[in-house]
Order: structure tokens, then C-alpha cells, then sequence
């Protein structure tokens, strides 16, 4: 049975992220909706508080940090983190606690336990390939790619999510790059590289390509929407390709800030969850599992599993920038947009 939880005036949230920029726009985010959701009554009368915690290392020092933040705290649910391991993390201890975590890591493995208090705010690894692919070539079968991951348990786990996809598209993988290790002459062959890597590693990669063979096209996950990425694409690949989760603009460039608006709509969400089904975890869970918000990343739904459900936009990356695109039929070359 799950801790009793007494609301004196105010009801406590928590924000995990590791550390970094993206923690710093995650955070604001979250800020901003907790200051306007307070300047319009809170929940119920109750004020909504937010309490932050940025952890340097997920498997030492976040696990113990990440338990202190819930248990002294009285925190009734968990937004975050990007980063994986810290994610299953905060997983674990929100099972512990019972209570309700949206987490915004894109690792296929959070829900596949089917876990009642885990929701994933992005769309997986998987989801993410599959839409990119469909969207850049008009029949994917028969293509090359070659995979850009990171070393460790988390390369591995986007490695395999990446592979089963281009497996059952009919994509043949000419090489998996992992962390440091380069295979120029393959690359400059590849019909497209998977870039699934985080933003400066990725930035270090694209710069080493450019002094030897490019791949035709440049495909890269959530992780890459972030402002210091999309400014130091390189120009050669101009046109690299993201899942763009972000509400309709009135321009087709859109500003880079997936973190912020994923901040802002989780705890829209939570507090959307606590109206309707009142502000105890159990309550909140239920609220998460058969609402919806048309949030600042898109609308968000969930599946039993807890997977976000919903389709993904494209952007392309151009003069530091994202550009929206709505394409009628998949794409047969990287497009160069103007403003």
C-alpha cells in the first residue's frame, strides 16, 4: 500500500535531469508552467510546488540523490530525465514510491514492462526511425544505412531498436559506429547515417565527415533537438533530419527548445491529470493514462504500455535553424529550404 500523502497548501512535483543545458531549458519549462497554473488558482486552491535536481552521475550518485528528492519531499510525481539511465532511475524509485514519472528519455525498454507508473513523453527510439526512414525515402527497401551510437548500455539498447527497424523496413546496416570508433570508407557509402548519438558527440562526429566521406543523408533522434546542436550542424549537412515534436507555429521555422516545451507540458499534464482525478499518485496515474493536452510538443496520449501516441512531424535543420516540413509523399533527397 502506498504512502498517505497530506495536502497542507501545497502539492509538490519534481523535475530529474542530468546535467547540462538541455537540464537548464527542461527546468524553465516546468517553472513557467507551475508559475502560470499558480497565478490561475493552482489545484483545487492547492498551490503547486516544483522542486529540481540535476544529477552528474545516473548510477551512483543519481540513485541515492533521486531518492532523498522524492522521499523528503513529499513529491507526489517525477517529469524527466532525457538521459537514459537516469531514467530507469527514476523509474524505479517512482515504482518504489508509487508514484507517477513522465519520462522523456526515447529508450524502448522504460515500458516495455508495462510498469503503470512510467509514461514515456516522446516517442521511442524505434517509432522515431521508423517515421524518419518512411519519410525520407519513398520505399526504404534495399537501402544502406549505417548506425551512430553511443558506448555502454545505452548505445546498445539504441543499436538493437535501431537494427529491428531498419531489419523489418527492409534496410540493410553496413556498420554500427560505436562511441569513438570510425569506419570512413563505409560511411561515404551509406545511404543514410542514423545519428543516434547526443548533441556533442554528434557535433564531433558530423565535423569528422566532413574531412572525409559524407553519407548521402543524415537522419538524428530527439536528443539532437537541442539549440547548441542544431547551431553547429555543419553545412554539409544541411537538410539532417529530426522527429519534430513541437505545437504549429506561425512560421515554418521553428526555434530549437524541445526540452523547455517538454518541461512545460509535463507538468501540464500532471496538473491536468490532478483536476480530473484529484492530486494522490493513484488518482494522478489514472488521470495520465486516459487523458490528453494539446501541449507545446504536440498533443500527447498514451498507449497501455504508456508509449506516447500521436504522429511525428519532420524538421530539417537549416542556418542554425529547424524548418518545419509537411511533405505529401516521402522525400527522395535530403530538401534545402528557404526562409
Amino acid at each position: 500500500m502506498g504512502d498517505v500523502l497530506f495536502f497542507v497548501d501545497a502539492i509538490v512535483i519534481a523535475v530529474l535531469a542530468a546535467s547540462g543545458p538541455s537540464s537548464e531549458a527542461l527546468t524553465t519549462g516546468a517553472e513557467k508552467a507551475v508559475e502560470e497554473i499558480n497565478a490561475a488558482g493552482g489545484i483545487d486552491g492547492l498551490r503547486l510546488d516544483l522542486v529540481t535536481l540535476a544529477v552528474p552521475g545516473p548510477w551512483r550518485d543519481g540513485a541515492d540523490l533521486t531518492a532523498r528528492l522524492v522521499f523528503d519531499n513529499r513529491v507526489v510525481g517525477l517529469i524527466g530525465p532525457t538521459d537514459g539511465e537516469l531514467a530507469h532511475v527514476a523509474a524505479q524509485i517512482a515504482t518504489r514510491k508509487r508514484i507517477p514519472v513522465i519520462t522523456l528519455s526515447p529508450e524502448e525498454s522504460l515500458t516495455r514492462a508495462m510498469v503503470p507508473w512510467v509514461f514515456r513523453g516522446v516517442p521511442d527510439d524505434g517509432t522515431q526511425a521508423r517515421e524518419l526512414l518512411q519519410w525520407s525515402f519513398a520505399d526504404p527497401r534495399g537501402k544502406s544505412a549505417m548506425l551512430a551510437v553511443p558506448a555502454g548500455r545505452s548505445g546498445r539498447e539504441r543499436a538493437a531498436a535501431l537494427s529491428k527497424v531498419c531489419g523489418e523496413l527492409g534496410v540493410r546496416v553496413t556498420e554500427t559506429l560505436i562511441g569513438d570508433r570510425r569506419s570512413e570508407p563505409s560511411i561515404a557509402a551509406a545511404d543514410v547515417l542514423l545519428l543516434w548519438l547526443d548533441p556533442g558527440p554528434a557535433v564531433e562526429l558530423l565535423l569528422e565527415l566532413g574531412r572525409h566521406g559524407t553519407p548521402r543523408r543524415v537522419l538524428g533522434s530527439t536528443r539532437l533537438d537541442d539549440a547548441v546542436f542544431v547551431d553547429a550542424v555543419p553545412d554539409w549537412a544541411t537538410g539532417l533530419a529530426l522527429p519534430l515534436l513541437r505545437g504549429p507555429e506561425s512560421s515554418t521555422a521553428v526555434a530549437p527548445g524541445l526540452a523547455r516545451a517538454l518541461g512545460y507540458d509535463g507538468v501540464r499534464l500532471m496538473a491536468g491529470a490532478m483536476r480530473r482525478q484529484g492530486p494522490e499518485p493513484e488518482a494522478m496515474r489514472a488521470g495520465l493514462a486516459t487523458g490528453q493536452l494539446a501541449g507545446r510538443s504536440g498533443t500527447f496520449s498514451f498507449d497501455p504500455r504508456g508509449n506516447r501516441l500521436g504522429s511525428i512531424e519532420v524538421g530539417v535543420v537549416r542556418n542554425g535553424r529547424l524548418h518545419r516540413v509537411r511533405p505529401a509523399a516521402p522525400q527522395s533527397a535530403n530538401p534545402v529550404l528557404t526562409r
